[in-house]
């Protein structure tokens, strides 16, 4: 098998302070090289995956069944789906002296049992009344997620009066897969007094209506029959205390700040941003363009205008809208090749050569049409093809989640249906970090002096242990009086602020854009010499130092609060001259804070020729009202735009405000 590389295919690590790590490498070894995982449970693990239980109506009759589980109409997209799913649930364990009942009513909620048992019968009923109204909020709030289930929609249509008769000759799904156990067994006794607890809620609710008239000695028997099985429907699950169970929690979800966008919104709204820079408008009655038109009788641009698209999400997450973007572009690239008749009479021919309309060039990144353009097979094998030069050249990503950052790779790798290439083929397109904290060439080179007018916020409480209540505030404050005299030093002796010569930052962004210029010319198999040429400059001297320029400019906006005495100023910021102690806080502070310096992760996009990308895609902080233009980071000052006097400035504005 290929190596496909990746920090998803990593194996884990027992050292590593990720807990994911240890928990993998526990996984890895514990579990099968000391068989604490027997086949059995694999078998189990794999029945879960693969199969669930279904409920089949027939007229007032519903029994449920084993079904199996279909994955192959999921598409890449779901892969984000799932995650942010996963991203619901925590893992627990039951305490060591109490069981814990999960409740098929709601989210499913876990609670103690003695914590059940212990309840009187209004607030038993005012548990389940709650419990239903939250689980009808829950989905209204998710939208759409009813409609994807019709089941549920009919279960809310039925009249509240109608009894749902299920089909005794069935085995309750509870019940068929409960082992025969003796009394003595705790999961025995704690599943009896979880259901013993369920039939006296059922009748408190009101779940189980009463028999009418005259209680007979066969209406009883039939009561406590559908009393019994109303109980084993309330119980999900009994968890033995000391056993791990999952729990849905929405706050990793929400507190991470991880709301996946779904196909039926990134579509449209790529389609939207991106047909107007991948094609032209048919021109109106009036002469003008026609914007309104329908998408067919838009006339698709040359190839080599649509593969020099430089589209970015800069909260890319799992990679809907990344997705959206790839598969219209390799749309207009095939039909563009078709419209504009590079394809015909060229079999044989380099497919860059086709879309760039030049002769043959000797790169080992040529790869020729796959077949004739006659053959049925021609379109989604030409397809496939345009599809990595689309992905390679045009797709750019950022997220703060590194996790989230290999399942976008994942879901690019997977839609390029090349399983010989390595995951670690997009490491230099979709990159984790802040997307909206970084420094600009425009930017490091002077002090940020406004780095000090801010609070320390901590008015209305302790921050840390270093400092009492608006104590951080009045230090910054103090900090920021330093900071100002060390200005008007320099100012006084006409000295300009700056750490770097401006040769060397032209001569650093120009190597680190040739290099990705020579990745580019590598045959897209050529991972491994890809990589070794990616890490090459991502350890270049001359890279690092800017690197860290960058990271100093920005580590002074988030000084940790124990260090601030040793904050540099002005004198030791433009010398250059730092002690290893402030080195080590600025690295550990841009690898908390994730600093993103567009300009340096993507050199081959901010150069003197492109200044930006072309698209923004997502929902980023940025003005998109006008797609067809350069948007976001192509308006953002480049490398012509530095002036030496430029700082000077800077520190004239921040001392006369």
């Amino acid at each position: 098998m290929p190596s496909y590389g990746g920090e998803l295919f990593a194996p884990g690590d027992v050292a590593n302070e990720d807990g994911m790590k240890r928990a993998l490498h526990l996984l890895e070894t514990t579990c099968f090289e000391r068989q604490l995982m027997n086949d059995s449970q694999v078998r189990q693990i794999l029945d879960l995956l693969t199969r669930t239980q279904i409920k089949i109506r027939q007229g007032r009759t519903a029994t449920r069944v084993s079904a199996p589980v279909d994955f192959s109409s999921l598409d890449s997209e779901y892969i984000g789906i799932l995650y942010e799913g996963l991203l619901d649930f925590e893992l627990r364990s039951a305490p060591a002296d109490q069981p814990i009942v999960f409740l098929a009513v709601g989210n499913q909620p876990a609670l103690p049992l003695a914590t059940l048992e212990a309840m009187d019968d209004s607030a038993i009923k005012n548990l389940l009344e709650k419990l239903e109204d939250t689980s009808s909020d829950d989905e209204e709030e998710e939208g759409g997620d009813a409609e994807e289930s019709g089941e549920e929609l009919d279960e809310q249509a039925e009249p509240e009066d109608t009894e749902e008769e299920v089909d005794e000759s069935q085995p309750d799904p509870t019940e068929a897969e409960r082992p025969e156990t003796p009394a003595a067994d705790p999961r025995y006794t704690a599943q009896g007094r979880a259901e013993q607890w369920a039939q006296r809620a059922c009748e408190i609710a009101n779940l189980v209506k009463k028999p009418r008239g005259k209680l007979t000695p066969e209406k009883r028997m039939q009561h406590e029959r559908k009393l019994a099985s109303a109980a084993r429907q309330l119980i999900t699950k009994v968890v033995l205390p000391g056993e791990w169970y999952l729990v849905r929690w929405g706050g990793t979800r929400k507190g991470s700040g991880t709301f996946y966008t779904r196909p039926q919104l990134a579509i449209p709204t790529v389609h939207r941003t991106l047909r107007p820079l991948a094609y032209d408008p048919p021109v109106g009655e009036d002469g003008q363009p026609n914007l309104d038109a329908p998408a067919e009788q838009w006339k698709p641009k040359k190839p080599e205008e649509i593969l020099a698209l430089r589209v970015c999400d800069p909260a890319c997450g799992s990679g809907s809208f990344c997705l959206a973007a790839l598969r219209f572009l390799t749309d207009a690239l095939y039909r563009s090749l078709i419209i504009h008749k590079r394809i015909r009479d060229h079999a044989g021919r380099a497919v860059l050569d086709l879309i760039f309309g030049r002769d043959g060039q000797e790169l080992l990144v040529n790869e020729p049409l796959p077949c004739r353009p006659e053959d049925d097979e021609f379109e989604p094998r030409t397809r496939a093809i345009l599809r990595r030069y689309v992905v390679e050249r045009c797709i750019y990503g950022v997220d703060l989640d590194p996790l989230a950052v290999e399942l976008c790779r994942l879901s690019l790798w997977i839609d390029t249906l090349d399983r010989n290439l390595p995951l670690t083929f997009l490491n230099h397109k979709i990159k984790c970090g802040n997307s909206l904290v970084g420094a600009w060439f425009d930017q490091f080179l002077h002090y940020p002096a406004m780095a000090w007018e801010r609070e320390g916020g901590d008015k209305n409480h302790n921050n840390g242990v270093h400092f009492a209540k608006e104590a951080w505030t009045k230090a910054i404050a103090a900090k920021k009086k330093e900071v100002t005299q060390g200005l008007i030093d320099f100012l006084a002796g006409q000295r300009l602020l700056y750490r770097m010569d401006l040769t060397d930052v032209r001569t650093a962004h120009d190597a680190a854009e040739r290099a990705l210029q020579e990745i580019h010319g590598l045959g897209i198999h050529q991972a491994a010499e890809r990589g070794e040429r990616y890490a090459a400059l991502r350890q270049d001297p001359a890279f690092l130092r800017l690197k860290e320029a960058f990271d100093l400019w920005c580590a002074l906006w988030f000084w940790p609060p124990a260090d601030l005495d040793a904050a540099s100023l002005p004198a030791e910021f433009c010398g250059g001259d730092l002690s290893e102690s402030v080195r080590e806080t600025v690295r550990r502070v841009a690898s908390d804070q994730l600093f993103f310096h567009w300009e340096l992760e993507f050199p081959d996009v901010f150069n003197l020729d492109s200044q930006g990308f072309g698209a923004v895609l997502g929902n980023p902080p940025w003005d998109i009202s006008k797609p067809s233009s350069k948007v976001f980071l192509g308006d953002r000052p480049t490398l012509s735009g530095l002036r030496q006097t430029r700082g000077h400035r800077s520190a004239e504005g921040v001392l006369r405000g």
